[in-house]
């Protein structure tokens, strides 16, 4: 799993009987430019349907910025029939993703998607059941996000930016959260983009996991071993008598010098919480 953009703040609190008990993260997406709002043909003008399946690869405009598409029947309403719009491109990370989107026989209602597209790169569009059915690609007013969101206990909050003022917006509504894919992360601004402000969406969110109640602490054991020697010698003493007329040969007592060694270890121990 890619996760171009780091959390910009993660921590993990405990205790001594439970570890990372819970675990919160912050983070915030910068749109980078004053967000539009929403269109049927924001990312391609209507296209003619066709008895037979199309695959659409030029003419597309990617979103201002990554959001969810907007599929949009119109023309004749009897002509449209039902099958899926797929379009395909990238989500924010650069990553291949697709949509689906399903038609309804002679239905001319826009179908919002689920995931927030950077680039569109193609479009496919299934039968009509008869010519002058049309189809556009457009954007929806629900933004996606730099980060993956955990699905419960997630805070949002979004400031609007004119460049000479920034101001904070109502609650906006977390519209999905996904663990895993980045595209189905999404935000809906409660104040509709209209194209004159920067928006910074901050997110924070806190998981609760319950470790094993026997869960120990990890130890560092270090062993150290110290060498202490005794020694005890006998020097050697020498006794000598002389006389002008007769000698005594020298005594010698001679004790040999004896040293002893004794080693030790000493183990410690360290416990890292």
């Amino acid at each position: 799993m890619k996760e171009t953009t780091k959390w910009y703040q993660r921590h993990a609190f405990g205790s001594a009987w439970d570890k990372n008990i819970c675990k919160l993260s912050f983070g915030y997406t910068h749109t980078f430019k004053k967000v539009a709002v929403g269109t049927d043909t924001a990312v391609h003008a209507a296209m003619a349907g066709s008895t037979e399946n199309q695959t659409i690869t030029t003419g597309f405009t990617d979103p201002d910025v990554p959001r969810v598409l907007t599929v949009k029947p119109s023309g004749t309403a009897g002509a449209i029939g039902t099958g899926l719009v797929i379009v395909s491109g990238t989500n924010i990370e650069g990553a291949d993703i697709t949509d689906s989107f399903r038609l309804v026989d002679g239905n001319t209602t826009a179908i919002t998607g689920k995931k927030a597209f950077k680039t569109v790169t193609s479009v496919r569009i299934p039968v009509m059941d008869a010519v002058g059915a049309s189809i556009s690609i457009g954007t929806a007013n629900i933004l996606g996000i730099n980060h993956r969101l955990y699905d419960q206990n997630t805070t949002c909050k979004i400031v609007q930016d004119t460049g000479s003022a920034r101001t904070s917006q109502a609650t906006p509504t977390i519209t999905d959260a996904d663990e895993q894919y980045i595209e189905k992360n999404l935000v809906t601004p409660a104040t509709t983009p209209d194209g004159t402000t920067f928006l910074t969406i901050y997110y924070i969110y806190d998981t609760w996991s319950l470790g094993d109640v026997n869960d120990e602490p990890k130890y560092v054991i270090s062993t150290s071993t110290s060498s202490t020697s005794s020694s005890t010698s006998t020097s050697s003493i020498t006794t000598s008598t002389s006389s002008t007329s007769s000698s005594t040969s020298s005594t010698s007592i001679s004790t040999s010098s004896t040293s002893s060694s004794t080693s030790s270890t000493s183990t410690s121990t360290t416990t890292v919480p």
